[in-house]
């Protein structure tokens, strides 16, 4: 996903990627400036796909208890 940067549009903005399956839940992941890279590797497009994976598979119970941790934030 692509996100403007204020006053100046898309072109010069940002790469968003999250995680997101229709009528379950929505993570983000990860952001970055377009400019300090111009995408991500496949080897980094795999890990994402690993944890985006593991991150749907939590329950209720095990989100809860990762935001109590601080491995997980709520935004």
């Amino acid at each position: 996903m692509r996100a403007a940067r204020p006053g100046e549009g898309k072109r010069g903005g940002f790469r968003v990627i999250v995680f997101f399956r229709s009528g379950d839940k929505t993570f983000f992941q990860y952001g970055f400036a377009k400019s300090a890279l111009a995408n991500i590797s496949d080897k980094e497009l795999r890990v994402l796909k690993r944890t985006a994976k593991r991150l749907f598979s939590f329950t209720d119970v095990d989100i809860q208890d990762e935001l109590k941790n601080g491995r997980l934030i709520e935004i």
